[in-house]
């Protein structure tokens, strides 16, 4: 009899921990490459895993620093960023180092954002400047003073000839060319931490509670999960954690509704 017991314990245990897990958006950031490979980062523990298709591990890279890990098109040269460390890193395939170049002799990089294998942008708030770099020779090749203030700016992208840069409630769309800019302004909720773009041109923003944007300019609509999982958003795809596994939840399933907090201030 108390083998039974025992056995129904072991029974009830392995049903409980089979339980989908919860995800707190907060903690992750998820990728996937063309290969179908899953890339997850830890905010907590700033940590890099990389997994293939069904689940299996294929690399995992351990920071001691927070890093902002930049969308790429190559998952055999990741880009990474860390405005702690002051140092942009390269990772392989299977998420080992394999360069990494200081940014100190630039002034204080508040973020970069890797244009090829050798050129890159940084926003250095120091002197408000913009710089695009060669970063493989350590040279400034083109320097825009800034028309606005830079020193509560945490992110900056690339896409469609257009920067963008993120502050805890605002998103700045500039032409350099032109040098006009538009602002997207929260007027109130949860601050902004990443800032990202996706196919088509669209551009992507998350907040501090977990909640997902998209913004087509000037329209900005908030992205909802219409089957209630909590989980991690791409862009394309949400994320979730069930029996130990990352699953894959398709963005065809997502709506979208108004965000009446926002405004385009300029």
């Amino acid at each position: 009899m108390q083998k039974i017991y025992t056995l129904l314990l072991v029974l009830l245990c392995t049903f409980l921990c089979a339980q989908q897990e919860p995800v707190n958006p907060q903690r992750w950031e998820v990728s996937r490459d063309s290969y179908g490979d899953l890339y997850v980062y830890s905010r907590d523990r700033f940590d890099l895993t990389k997994y293939d298709s069904i689940g299996r591990q294929l690399g995992r890279q351990l920071f001691t620093n927070p890093y902002r890990i930049q969308s790429f098109q190559n998952p055999l040269r990741i880009p990474a960023f860390s405005a702690a460390a002051q140092r942009l890193i390269f990772l392989d395939q299977y998420l080992n180092l394999i360069q990494s170049f200081p940014t100190e002799s630039y002034g204080w990089v508040a973020a970069v954002n890797v244009a090829d294998h050798q050129h890159a942008w940084m926003l250095e708030t120091t002197q408000n400047r913009l710089l695009f770099v060669d970063f493989r020779q350590e040279k400034i090749l083109k320097t825009y003073v800034l028309p606005f203030d830079s020193a509560q700016l945490t992110d900056l992208m690339v896409a469609d000839e257009n920067l963008y840069f993120l502050s805890n409630h605002e998103v700045i769309r500039w032409q350099v060319a032109g040098e006009v800019f538009r602002v997207l302004h929260r007027k109130e909720g949860a601050p902004l931490i990443r800032l990202w773009s996706g196919s088509g041109g669209k551009i992507f923003l998350e907040d501090r509670d977990g909640n997902y944007y998209e913004w087509a300019y000037p329209t900005l609509k908030k992205l909802l999960n219409a089957d209630r999982i909590t989980g991690v958003f791409d862009g394309e795809n949400y994320y979730y954690q069930e029996n130990g596994r990352w699953r894959v939840l398709p963005a065809a399933t997502a709506q979208t509704d108004s965000a009446p907090n926002f405004e385009v201030t300029r």
